[in-house]
């Protein structure tokens, strides 16, 4: 994604609902015992016309985190994913995000790789300045 594929969405204040599924996940690390997944080109559901609306780089931080699946397995494209706290409900994404309940996340990457994570607290948050851009398809 180049800045002449894409411009600053105006007016448009978060946070903001967006999607794991389409977004790419481009790094893996722990951090003294949260599991953090670095991420870009988040879609925004619901985004109208040709272009798809993108937040550009966030860090997803899981507390407490224990996963089975190697997590480098799953960098690349999100294919699927489902969030599901420990009363049941799908968690819908916000950016920003906290939540101080259990939740369990699982991501299958676009290649085949599938990640299956139990954690204490999730933590959603942008990296750099948080911005939304559209992606017009060439």
């Amino acid at each position: 994604m180049s800045e002449a594929d894409s411009a600053t969405v105006p007016g448009d204040a978060p946070p903001w609902s967006v999607a794991l599924v389409d977004a790419e996940l481009t790094a893996v690390s722990v951090h003294d015992g949260v599991l953090c997944i670095d991420l870009a080109a988040l879609p925004r559901p619901g985004a109208a016309g040709a272009a798809t609306l993108v937040v550009s780089q966030a860090r997803l931080e899981l507390g407490q985190a224990r996963w089975q699946g190697d997590p480098f397995a799953c960098l690349g494209r999100i294919a699927a994913a489902e969030a599901v706290t420990s009363d049941g409900k799908t968690w819908p994404l916000q950016l920003p995000q906290t939540l101080e309940q259990a939740v369990n996340l699982v991501l299958e990457s676009a290649h085949g790789g599938r990640l299956s994570i139990q954690a204490a607290s999730w933590s959603l948050r942008p990296r750099g300045a948080m911005r939304a851009v559209e992606i017009y398809p060439c």
